[in-house]
């Protein structure tokens, strides 16, 4: 197991709405389609696509977790299959 810490690990402030994110390793192809489309769609950077496809994804996945979340809670024997108490 590494010693290095996770990079999400560090704490951000939580006065700011903001902050910043990087990543290492991306795919050159990746890099080269998100700026094409983003100077196809008149953006300023990458960054505003990036996050537009980030809020997409966390929109799926709440969206995905609220389902499961309802179904689980909805029938006994997933709920009990899942560790939850029965109701």
């Amino acid at each position: 197991m590494s010693s290095e810490k996770a990079a999400f690990s560090r704490p951000r402030n939580p006065a700011r709405p903001v902050t910043e994110l990087r990543v290492d390793g991306v795919p050159k192809e990746l890099i080269d389609m998100l700026d094409a489309v983003s100077f196809a769609r008149g953006d300023r950077s990458r960054a505003v696509l990036v996050i537009e496809l980030l809020q997409q994804w966390s929109d799926r996945k709440a969206h995905e977790w609220s389902l499961i979340q309802s179904i689980v809670h909805s029938n006994r024997n997933v709920a009990e299959a899942a560790g939850e108490p029965a109701q």
